[in-house]
């Protein structure tokens, strides 16, 4: 084995195919490639496979690409001002939500309400400094990439909302930097739990379990008891 071939054992191969260049340990920067950038595009490009059975106007490849334009065109064109509409601020601060429904249906009172879970939208929102703080610090010891990149990425999507300058928006584009801000709860979490400080992680699956069975039946058009049972769930003023 020469010089060249032992360095490269060393470093467990060329960067991008090592396990352990990736931000994740034991990820090497193909596969996560892979999970992340290649499988998301195939699933969400294979969402639209009924349109290209439709019986008038079947869609096809050329349109597809075409139907992605027209949905950007469409987001850009809303500018009436919306009773529900809201800013990146109150997503983050989880107090402005959205009624898709509410109204009797299938003679009952139900309703459709999209809020982030009261417990973790604000929980997560100290540990996302928590993996800011701990990033930066274990970038001298050559670990912590993974809490910075998801502190990195929840900044980059929430950020890209707040300067983009689209007139309208609403709750649901906060859906993704959710998903982040979830990451770094999970990752304090169970942190603390491998050091040994178990009830924090404990608490939290009670209260956002708790929380979600307790707002299931306004989430899922349940049937409700009362014509005003609204008033149960919007606990703010910004959520009725």
């Amino acid at each position: 084995m020469n010089r060249w071939q032992a360095l490269e054992g060393r470093r467990g191969g060329l960067l991008w195919a090592s396990r352990g260049a990736g931000p994740v340990p034991g990820v090497s920067l193909v596969e996560a490639a892979l999970w992340l950038g290649v499988v998301p595009v195939v699933v969400y490009l294979a969402t639209f496979l009924p349109a290209f059975f439709y019986e008038k106007q079947p869609l096809t490849v050329g349109g597809l690409l075409h139907w992605q334009q027209y949905m950007l065109e469409l987001q850009d064109s809303v500018k009436k001002p919306h009773t529900y509409m809201s800013v990146w601020w109150q997503w983050v601060a989880n107090i402005r939500a959205i009624w898709f429904l509410y109204e009797d249906v299938d003679g009952a009172q139900r309703g459709v309400l999209m809020i982030g879970n009261p417990f973790t939208m604000l929980a997560g929102l100290p540990a996302l400094l928590f993996c800011a703080w701990d990033g930066l610090r274990g970038m001298k010891r050559g670990g912590k990439r993974l809490h910075l990149l998801v502190f990195a990425a929840y900044v980059l999507l929430v950020g890209f909302w707040a300067i983009n300058g689209k007139p309208v928006q609403f709750y649901y584009h906060y859906m993704l930097a959710s998903c982040f801000l979830l990451a770094a709860l999970a990752l304090v979490l169970g942190e603390w739990w491998d050091l040994g400080l178990r009830w924090p992680t404990k608490v939290t699956l009670v209260l956002s379990f708790g929380l979600f069975i307790g707002f299931y039946p306004i989430l899922s058009a349940g049937e409700l008891p009362r014509k005003d049972s609204y008033r149960d769930y919007t606990w703010l003023n910004s959520w009725k």
